[in-house]
């Protein structure tokens, strides 16, 4: 049996839209396939938006932790002079406590407030 060439046409006109269907649903879906995945790492509770906040969190809890060892070292270096420095001592028991040696005088000084003003650094 031989087709006639119209009809042999129409036929090859139908089987490369059939073709042309085919490729496109497979092009979809595959972009669709490749949309969720891209999604699902990206969003999900592992992903790599979860990723990037946890890791800007640790870097603020490092930068903490450094500003709380700096405090710590310099509290470290304060505790030593109180302990070995008696100037040091002297002079916080006599600017915070008020203390004074035997035989010593304390004078007061009353500084007006436009005197004081005048005095501090303004910027």
């Amino acid at each position: 049996m031989t087709l006639i060439p119209s009809h042999q046409k129409k036929t090859e006109q139908l089987k490369s839209k059939i073709f042309y269907i085919i490729n496109r649903f497979k092009y979809t879906t595959g972009f669709l396939a490749f949309s969720v995945i891209i999604v699902f790492f990206v969003f999900y509770k592992y992903g790599l938006l979860q990723r990037f906040i946890l890791e800007q969190k640790n870097e603020v809890v490092e930068q903490e932790i450094i500003n709380a060892k700096r405090v710590e070292d310099s509290l470290r270096w304060y505790i030593k002079i109180l302990t070995y420095d008696t100037l040091e001592i002297e002079k916080i028991a006599r600017e915070q406590y008020g203390m004074i040696r035997p035989n010593e005088e304390v004078i007061y000084v009353k500084v007006n407030e436009d005197i004081q003003d005048s005095l501090t650094f303004k910027e």
